[in-house]
């Protein structure tokens, strides 16, 4: 039996890498004030991809995700989002504002979204996940 991978993954630290992830998938761009707050973690597959990403948190630029993405919408339950491969900076704790949006991507079959707050930490992460 022959079992063959189609796995690619990056890990980076990058402004510039993050910032071209944010604009293809919300719509806007950071500023950080170091490389040590962002983190993006990219898994490629056959026929889907993954993004995990990790920016600094404040309230204006919760604000500004908001009104740039009107298909953005809040949860009221924190959904099961499985991520077994996630990095280890990556946390998701079912607790605080969630937001979701769905094929937001014309060039991929199913597209979905998930964004959150984490207050505590001082960071908002965003899990996003495509099928070709």
């Amino acid at each position: 039996m022959v079992t063959l991978s189609c796995v690619s993954t990056y890990e980076t630290k990058s402004l510039e890498k993050v910032n071209a992830e944010l604009k293809k998938y919300l719509g806007f761009q950071i500023e950080a004030n170091s490389e040590d707050q962002i983190n993006l973690f990219y898994e490629g597959y056959r026929d889907y991809d993954i993004r995990y990403i990790r920016i600094p948190y404040n309230d204006e630029l919760v604000d500004e995700i908001k009104i740039n993405n009107p298909d953005l919408k809040r949860l009221l339950s924190a959904p099961e989002i499985i991520m077994d491969d996630a990095p280890d900076w990556f946390r998701y704790r079912n607790h605080g504002l969630i937001y979701k949006k769905e094929d937001f991507l014309d060039q991929k079959t199913y597209s979905e979204l998930y964004l959150w707050r984490d207050k505590d930490l001082r960071y908002i992460y965003v899990y996003v996940h495509f099928f070709d």
